[in-house]
């Protein structure tokens, strides 16, 4: 939720952040001005369902068992999203590498 919120230091705020820069250096300001702000208000409702799931008081009560391993893949996918928040450097060069590919065999087909 944090990431889709593009709250730092997750990969969603980076994405946003190089958007954001890419229109600016575009000199695209306010179409930047325009998408911070619809960013911020569509933070809203991910960050009021963390508020109710988190910090209001819950009236049910659940009894859900799982299994230990149902931990694992939530454990690794919140860990790559942080982790691509605080140093995405090698999942950019890796995504430049392959839109250069396929940008430049538009325009040179071989």
């Amino acid at each position: 939720m944090f990431s889709l919120a593009g709250i730092p230091p997750t990969a969603g705020f980076i994405a946003k952040f190089y958007v954001f820069m890419s229109l600016i250096k575009a000199k695209y300001v306010w179409v930047a001005l325009i998408a911070i702000l619809f960013a911020v208000i569509g933070a809203y409702p991910y960050l009021r369902v963390l508020k109710v799931v988190y910090m209001d008081k819950q009236e049910l009560e659940f009894n859900f068992k799982y299994d230990f391993t149902f931990l694992i893949p939530v454990c690794i996918t919140t860990l790559l999203v942080i982790i691509i928040g605080i140093y995405p450097k090698p999942f950019t060069d890796i995504v430049y590498k392959t839109m250069y590919f396929y940008i430049s065999s538009l325009f040179y087909p071989s």
